[in-house]
């Protein structure tokens, strides 16, 4: 016996070390890396995006870490279906199962040498999506302005998290027309009319009758008409303005009339600044009206003026300094004639505690696309409170619904975020593994791939499944098809408890949106993708494997 054989997972770790060496000489690994590389080298040059450098690195991210997953997921199959039933199909499994080796740890080691393959695989192509990243970063040349290139640092390389817009409250609404429903003697009638109509006994009359009003009370609280303004109270921002971000400036020209002054900064400071927002120069603070690639322009107190600036020549060097920005996205659905056009609001931004007020002047709004603002952080005080409110200066109604606004602030690096977002997909990868190691312990190649592909598109498909099935049968239709519906929602009910929602798990729409991977998410993937259904399907294969009859005894 070699000393290796008396170690606790040695055999289990030389099959996996064997199974990593065999898998990184195969074509299909080859196929991958000339794949993987002749993409990375072509997509910078190929997603310009929106024209913008924000849209140009936002595109790129997406097809690039896009390409991967798919790619790795396709090799992850045809790896671990074909190792095992291929040495089955080879008599190469006789060798190995005279060998001091059990065979649950054949089918365990087959596992872990493809996961670890897909591990090494991912990681050159996410080391190079990352520096072909930063490279694109760095172009400074690519930006369309200051704006653009905030973007790009609070927006994409940055971790934000996101904070739903409160819903609107219509519970006192709701109580008082039924209080004047009763008092006008109408309440009776109402409720026999939903009998009437609907079937309904009379508590469920009492009830779809009030759940209607609701709904009526809460659309007419998202609406705005002419004229008309909305408003939304934010809590729970984590107190996003709290840091401060600062750098080196000079004085270029100080107006002491008008207040304005001049101050040439680094493209990175002016990267923080925002049109209108709040910015500290020597301890003064003014208001930004005007942004270039190495320079802004900010209005200030003339009793500012006097004392920070009466003296100052120019190219006096001063500090800067400016808070992070928040994002709010949001749609505005138009209602009337011209929905296809823009709308004309306005924005009014307030910190309830201080009075600080942020306002956007009446400009013309995108409708019926998810649009963002972009706001300076002093908007939220120190216990993460926000008021907003939209003026309507159209001659129509618009409305904005509460589960389509939210706001989005900075909680962390870029990097960290990176990471997780590629540990994710490793973990949907080493799901696939342990699908693929299940079918070859118990199908051929070819059966045990058609079966690997089928599941693999209903798990990224669980999501578009999910809403097909459930709005599929109208309240009118008879015959079979409701029928076909329940059984189609019964198998759909089986295949998310077997497989996870690889839509999620291979998905790239953190790092696109730049939104922070909690650590609560992170774990709660890992432990039900890996630890539950991997687990699960790793010791079927070995059961299935085990009871499987390699060869017959002939007399």
């Amino acid at each position: 016996m070699s000393p290796a054989q008396g170690i606790p997972g040695a055999s289990l770790w030389t099959v996996a070390r064997q199974t990593f060496v065999q898998c990184l000489r195969t074509k299909v690994a080859a196929v991958f890396a000339v794949l993987l590389i002749a993409s990375l080298a072509l997509l910078p040059s190929l997603m310009e995006g929106d024209g913008t450098m924000a849209g140009r690195i936002r595109t790129f991210l997406d097809y690039s870490t896009t390409a991967v997953s798919v790619l790795l997921s396709l090799v992850v199959v045809l790896l671990s279906v074909g190792l095992i039933s291929g040495d089955i199909a080879g008599k190469h499994v006789f060798i190995l199962c005279t060998k001091p080796l059990s065979r649950w740890q054949y089918v365990i080691g087959r596992w872990l040498g493809v996961a670890l393959l897909a591990g090494a695989l991912q990681a050159g192509a996410y080391a190079a999506i990352y520096l072909t990243a930063g490279y694109l970063r760095g172009r400074t040349d690519l930006a369309v302005g200051p704006e653009d290139a905030r973007a790009v640092e609070t927006e994409i390389f940055a971790s934000r998290t996101r904070t739903q817009a409160p819903a609107p409250d219509v519970d006192a609404v709701v109580r008082q027309r039924i209080e004047q429903k009763k008092q006008q003697g109408n309440w009776d009638g109402a409720v026999q009319s939903y009998v009437d109509n609907y079937g309904l006994t009379w508590p469920d009359a009492i009830e779809k009758l009030i759940e209607d009003m609701r709904r009526s009370a809460a659309a007419k609280a998202q609406s705005a008409a002419p004229g008309g303004s909305l408003v939304w109270n934010f809590t729970g921002l984590a107190s996003a303005g709290q840091q401060a971000y600062g750098g080196p400036g000079m004085v270029v020209e100080v107006d002491t009339g008008s207040g304005v002054v001049v101050v040439r900064t680094p493209p990175a400071m002016v990267h923080k600044l925002v049109i209108f927002g709040p910015v500290w120069v020597d301890g003064a603070v003014g208001r930004v009206v005007g942004l270039w690639q190495d320079g802004f322009r900010a209005a200030f107190p003339l009793e500012a003026i006097k004392a920070h600036f009466a003296d100052a020549e120019p190219g006096s060097d001063v500090k800067v300094a400016a808070q992070p920005t928040l994002q709010l996205s949001y749609k505005l659905t138009p209602a009337g004639p011209g929905e296809d056009r823009n709308r004309l609001g306005a924005w009014k931004f307030e910190n309830p505690s201080n009075g600080f007020v942020y306002d956007i002047p009446p400009q013309e709004v995108r409708v019926s696309q998810q649009a963002t603002v972009i706001l300076p952080a002093a908007a939220v005080d120190e216990s993460g409170r926000m008021m907003v409110r939209y003026f309507n200066y159209s001659a129509g109604s618009v409305t904005m619904l509460n589960s389509e606004m939210s706001v989005l602030y900075g909680v962390g690096g870029f990097e960290m975020n990176f990471i997780k977002s590629g540990m994710l997909v490793l973990m949907g990868l080493m799901f696939l593994a342990a699908l693929g190691t299940c079918a070859g312990a118990a199908m051929s190649f070819s059966v045990g791939c058609l079966l690997c592909f089928v599941l693999l598109w209903i798990g990224t498909a669980l999501r578009f499944l999910t809403e097909a099935i459930t709005y599929g049968a109208g309240p009118g239709e008879k015959g079979l098809i409701p029928a076909m519906y329940s059984v189609a929602g019964a198998m759909l009910a089986v295949m998310k408890i077997i497989l996870p929602d690889l839509a999620s798990t291979l998905s790239t729409d953190f790092l696109v949106e730049g939104t922070q991977i909690t650590w609560d998410y992170f774990g709660e993937t890992a432990l039900l993708t890996v630890g539950l259904r991997a687990a699960v399907l790793l010791a079927l294969g070995c059961l299935l494997f085990h009871r499987r009859e390699l060869a017959q005894a002939q007399v």
